[in-house]
């Protein structure tokens, strides 16, 4: 795949919002750096992020229980600039199903799941992923989990093969690390892989420590944290 060179049109990834979805969950329990967050990424997002540009949210975007609880959250983001392609994180709940998320975005908001999306030269594939084998915490029955996001992943990015020709930059957004910290392979890796994409963005991990040791080129293939906090609440550039 070839980078995008259009200087005009940006690409950003933020993971982890964790907007407010109506329910009482202070961030600031997590630690005196998380206080009044949303107003830091605003902030840090208006700065640097045009209209043109595109910002990649996978997962945990809110904190709501149902859609209509997180249409505020979700009219939130579309105030601010650029084109915005989501993911479903493990504690977002108030995703349904993609009909219905898709009927609640607006014209610049695009919802993936088990598809792929195309904006100018830049394909965006992905899925929520899940606990990998090597993780302490995995378990017995994350096995299932683990097994079924890989075939999302896969059929995200067949959709997104379709989509690209040789000027295309493609982009794998996740809300789990593909692996653990060991960084042995995976089922994940072994599908990303396949497709040989630019970059693989991904959040969960709130440690920004052992997040930023889950970066790095691997197999010819760049990963990058996108976790807020361990980006300092300011979105980062990742093409």
């Amino acid at each position: 795949m070839i980078l995008n060179q259009n200087k005009k049109r940006k690409v950003f990834a933020i993971a982890d919002l964790h907007l407010s979805g109506g329910q009482n969950k202070p961030m600031g329990i997590f630690g005196e750096h998380w206080d009044n967050h949303w107003d830091k990424i605003k902030e840090n997002w208006i700065k640097k992020i045009s209209d043109d540009d595109i910002v990649i949210i996978p997962g945990d975007i809110s904190w709501a229980m149902s859609l209509d609880d997180a249409g505020e959250d979700i009219r939130e983001l579309n105030d601010l600039p650029g084109r915005q392609i989501l993911i479903k994180g493990n504690h977002d709940y108030w995703w349904s199903s993609y009909s219905k998320v898709s009927e609640v975005l607006s014209d610049k908001q695009i919802a993936i799941q088990n598809n792929s999306c195309k904006i100018s030269d830049i394909v965006i594939a992905g899925t929520r992923g899940w606990v990998c084998p090597n993780s302490q915490e995995f378990k017995e029955q994350d096995e299932k989990v683990y097994k079924r996001e890989a075939i999302r992943l896969e059929l995200s990015l067949q959709e997104a093969e379709k989509k690209a020709d040789k000027k295309s930059a493609l982009i794998v957004a996740m809300h789990f690390p593909p692996f653990a910290l060991d960084k042995e392979p995976t089922l994940f890796t072994e599908i990303i892989e396949k497709y040989s994409p630019d970059c693989v963005v991904f959040g969960h991990i709130h440690s920004p420590k052992i997040a930023k040791s889950l970066e790095g080129d691997i197999n010819g293939i760049k990963y990058v944290m996108a976790a807020c906090d361990s980006i300092d609440f300011d979105p980062v550039r990742i093409l």
